[in-house]
């Protein structure tokens, strides 16, 4: 498989990483936070997603369908985590 590469040649998926440790400290201060990924099928995603959800017992993976996640604090408020629940049950059963 070709590794994908950015004009700067950096890979996609060291992008990706790079992006997630950018952002990864902002849940400590808002519980509302959401991030939302796509390209689940890149396989520097997928790894990504399997090691936040592996690693992180304070956070949340939420699959919305075969090419998109979420990732939410567990503290985040009770509506907006059935929302995304709900919209990942509703993008998989459509799916």
């Amino acid at each position: 498989m070709c590794t994908p590469y950015t004009s700067t040649g950096a890979t996609i998926n060291e992008i990706v990483e790079q992006d997630w440790q950018n952002v990864r400290a902002h849940f400590k201060e808002n519980a509302g936070l959401i991030v939302a990924f796509d390209d689940v099928t890149s396989p520097g995603v997928v790894r990504l997603r399997d090691e936040i959800r592996r690693d992180n017992t304070d956070l949340l993976v939420l699959d919305l369908n075969f090419n998109q996640f979420f990732v939410c604090s567990t503290r985040i408020p009770l509506r907006r985590r059935l929302a995304l629940e709900t919209l990942g049950f509703v993008g998989r059963w459509h799916g």
